[in-house]
């Protein structure tokens, strides 16, 4: 299998593709994935290279037999994950 350098799947676009769909082909893992796609909001007038998207992925957490999937507001995506580390805090499982 040939090896790619990392800048290679930075620089691949989408194709109509969703990010569940990209990193099941590059993981090949049979189960659900949950993906994170973020871009700077607003973005810098000064600085339109910061309108790259930043994704991440893994399988969902299943809790009583559900994946646990949320869809946090365009800009709250940091806020509301804040949010479930402090919860996860009070109930005293850590967070970092």
């Amino acid at each position: 299998m040939k090896e790619f350098p990392p800048w290679y799947w930075r620089s691949l676009k989408l194709e109509n593709r969703t990010g569940s769909e990209v990193f099941e082909k590059l993981f090949r893992h049979p189960g659900k994935i949950a993906t994170l796609l973020e871009s700077p909001y607003p973005t810098p007038q000064d600085q339109p290279q910061l309108s790259r998207y930043s994704i991440c992925a893994g399988i969902p957490r299943i809790r009583q037999g559900h994946p646990q999937i949320w869809t946090p507001p365009v800009g709250k995506i940091l806020p509301f994950l804040r949010y479930l580390i402090s919860c996860r805090k009070e109930r005293g499982r850590g967070g970092d």
